[in-house]
């Protein structure tokens, strides 16, 4: 059962790192723009994934939890421009990534970011 777009009422724009650590820096897709989704913005402890980051493993303090649905999620160190065109519109780099699978609820990726 996937999440009901009424409930995805922000778009944000995606885009998806392809490496991390290449000799010319991270390589990442083409953005993805319009994409429905719940942004809150508020602060969590989230443990961090991204790889090659100095702090991998530990808590971090995440500044927006986002749920999009799951064909959208993207893995950690991706970029998210959350707000476009607004004055609050900035870019953040996921930092944790996961899927909410339960058998009654709505399936949903979910992405913290910093």
């Amino acid at each position: 059962m996937r999440i009901p777009n009424r409930y995805l009422e922000h778009k944000v724009t995606l885009t998806k790192i392809q490496a991390v650590g290449t000799s010319v820096g991270a390589k990442f897709d083409e953005p993805r723009t319009g994409i429905r989704a719940l942004v809150i913005d508020k602060r969590t402890r989230v443990v961090d994934q991204r790889a090659g980051s100095d702090t991998v493993g530990t808590e971090v303090i995440a500044s927006a939890h986002i749920l999009l649905h799951k064909e959208n999620w993207v893995p950690p160190s991706s970029l998210v421009t959350v707000w476009p065109g607004t004055p609050m519109e900035r870019v953040c780099e996921v930092i944790a990534a996961g899927y909410n699978v339960h058998s009654i609820a709505p399936e949903s990726a979910q992405l913290w970011v910093v």
